[in-house]
């Protein structure tokens, strides 16, 4: 099966500088292994460390064999990151969705028009100029909260892994009740 590589920046590079590319030297490898093991991966991960980071720099990364992968085509990828100086661009009227919520209860923000969030998303303006609100979400987790009214840390996440994503506003005040 031929499964796409997916490169993950892990760490935060230095203030004032973003991410503007990464291209990896594969963009995916062949894995051979079981069928029932293979259909269960549709990518595989490469992390390289971004900590700091305030100029282009080339990466060789090691590709790390999923569990039940019998072989796989390339062990080794070279990874380039491009940055540049930062910038930063503010999407409004981002929906909060709600996540983890246990289906016996329902949730509501306590004060009115508190279900929407502007998102701050820091980057490179190339980058930011071709950004939509569509590409940016911003959530809960409820994941093990009870009955109760709680102030819950606003999370926010996008599409383009090269950017980052805060929200505004860090807490929202929810009302959990049975249905």
């Amino acid at each position: 099966k031929d499964v796409p590589i997916n490169v993950v920046p892990i760490g935060t590079v230095k203030p004032g500088t973003a991410i503007k590319s990464i291209t990896s030297s594969i963009s995916q490898v062949t894995i051979y292994g079981e069928e029932s093991v293979l259909n269960k991966i549709n990518a595989i991960d490469v992390e390289i460390d971004v900590n700091n980071l305030d100029s282009n720099k080339s990466y060789k990364a090691t590709i790390k064999k999923p569990n039940g992968v019998k072989f796989i085509s390339a062990s080794n990828v070279t990874v380039k990151v491009a940055v540049e100086t930062q910038t930063s661009k503010d999407f409004e009227d981002i929906q909060i969705e709600i996540k983890g919520l246990d289906d016996k209860y329902s949730a509501m923000t306590t004060n009115q028009g508190a279900s929407r969030v502007t998102v701050t998303v820091k980057g490179v303006s190339s980058i930011l100029d071709s950004l939509n609100s569509s590409d940016i979400s911003a959530y809960i987790d409820l994941t093990d909260y009870k009955p109760g009214t709680y102030d819950v840390p606003i999370e926010a996440t996008g599409t383009d892994v090269k950017l980052t994503y805060v929200p505004k506003t860090t807490t929202v005040s929810i009302t959990i009740k049975e249905k």
